[in-house]
């Protein structure tokens, strides 16, 4: 039978460092690990709530756009009514009063006097108090207005 050589004590301190370290380098690859896995569900919860911050960002995105529609709509709508609320070029100042009298003198009620010329409901009616048919103005002192 051969002879083994015989383990001395330096020999022995030897192999036991490098199972230490052989247990230490498996150890850092475990943590390694670890922390990679932890870092990857980070990352993938980060991915789910980019996901879910563009989508809703299209949501108000998709309802900007819709405003905006619905403002361009509101301005041009501004812009035709004031057209027919101004007064004509060259017309005279209070032109629109005129012709509401005018209506009311010929029997024209407070809805076409609304119509006709762009006045309120009571502006219609008090027209139509002063200034309207015989049987309409009340008496007293706006019959003594008339």
């Amino acid at each position: 039978m051969p002879d083994l050589p015989q383990l001395t004590f330096e020999l022995l301190y030897a192999i036991a460092a490098a199972a230490c370290a052989g247990l230490a380098a498996a150890g850092l690859l475990g943590l390694g690990r670890a922390r990679a896995r932890a870092a990857e569900a980070s990352l993938e919860r980060l991915r789910g709530e980019l996901a879910a911050l563009r989508h809703e960002n299209g949501s108000q995105s998709a309802t900007l756009a819709t405003l905006a529609g619905r403002l361009d709509a509101l301005q041009r709508q501004l812009a035709a009514d004031a057209r027919h609320a101004a007064p004509a070029p060259g017309a005279a100042p209070g032109s629109a009063f005129e012709l509401a009298i005018r209506l009311a003198r010929g029997g024209a009620t407070s809805e076409e006097l609304m119509s006709a010329c762009l006045m309120s409901r009571h502006e219609a009616e008090l027209a139509i108090r002063l200034h309207g048919g015989a049987g309409r103005a009340p008496a007293g002192r706006l019959a003594a207005v008339r």
